[in-house]
């Protein structure tokens, strides 16, 4: 780490969101100008491709760093994110639950009854449960992100294009 600087795990993470944007970015221009027709407007690309492999590197020591600062205290961050994603998985399956109830046509077979063991308004109190459990484990994420620091290098806080990089 050439630069480091402290910074909360709330900022490291929008720095990896930036980052991982800022790469994208630059493996599409360099997908998109490696070849071209003789003649036409190039860039840097063997410069662009040396950034991108140093942005990598970054990403990794950023993530490496913030998988870090979510296992420190035992890992109660991270056991709050892991119920978070549950919870979310949950309710998009719950979305998936058929609850038709009673007599459907179907297709030119006529009438058929359906049964449903679990109706919609069960399922939507469970919905609003998990919503709840969500927005109530993020707040306590957040609180977490908010106060927990870690050590980057200033590259990542700065960004890239500041350093010169398109």
């Amino acid at each position: 780490m050439d630069d480091p600087v402290t910074i909360t795990l709330a900022k490291a993470l929008r720095c990896r969101k930036r980052l991982a944007g800022e790469l994208d970015q630059a493996r599409s221009q360099i997908a998109a100008y490696n070849s071209l027709p003789a003649g036409a407007e190039r860039i840097d690309v063997r410069t662009l491709f040396v950034r991108q492999r140093e942005m990598v590197e970054q990403l990794v020591a950023l993530k490496h760093g913030i998988s870090q600062a979510n296992n420190d205290n035992g890992g109660v961050v991270l056991d709050l994110i892991l119920r978070q994603g549950e919870a979310k998985a949950e309710l998009t399956w719950l979305a998936s639950v058929p609850t038709r109830h009673g007599q459907y046509s179907e297709y030119g077979d006529g009438q058929i009854d359906y049964v449903s063991e679990m109706r919609k308004a069960e399922l939507d109190r469970r919905r609003v449960e998990l919503t709840r459990e969500v927005d109530d484990l993020q707040d306590r994420i957040d609180a977490y992100n908010a106060r927990t620091t870690m050590v980057v290098d200033r590259r990542v806080v700065d960004g890239w294009e500041a350093l010169g990089a398109e």
